[in-house]
């Protein structure tokens, strides 16, 4: 086995781009967003911060029925934050005929209000195969 193949932090570091799908028919759109991958170091280093923030949530309970939630735990927030930090840029976004220029602000806006777009880019920076070349 190659070094090269094995060692993929650096290909998901350089992120790939993920062609949105359209939210209603599903076919491919001319949107398409640069994010790192799961093997990012900023996508590690989110999941590291949401780990910390669980744990230490659910440290502060003895309750055996305990409901993240509950607790103030918003799963999709964090999501989105960490999708936030680990997106590069974007082409192809419009609003009224009007390019939409990548900002961490918009992004977060459109990640807040457009769950589809949340799921694809968590399914597309989890498949390592879009981000090491052969």
């Amino acid at each position: 086995m190659e070094f090269n193949k094995l060692a993929t932090a650096k290909h998901h570091d350089n992120g790939a781009e993920c062609n949105i799908l359209d939210p209603i028919s599903g076919e491919p759109t001319d949107f398409f967003i640069k994010i790192c991958g799961a093997d990012s170091k900023v996508w590690r280093k989110q999941k590291k911060i949401q780990t910390r923030k669980l744990l230490s949530v659910r440290s502060q309970s003895t309750d055996e029925d305990f409901d993240y939630e509950e607790a103030g735990i918003d799963f999709e927030a964090m999501d989105i934050e960490a999708l936030v930090i680990a997106t590069i840029d974007w082409r192809g976004l419009v609003d009224n005929g009007k390019e939409v220029k990548y900002s961490k602000e918009i992004a977060h806006e459109l990640f807040d209000n457009s769950p589809s777009i949340v799921r694809q880019l968590i399914a597309f920076l989890g498949n390592g195969e879009n981000f090491t070349s052969d």
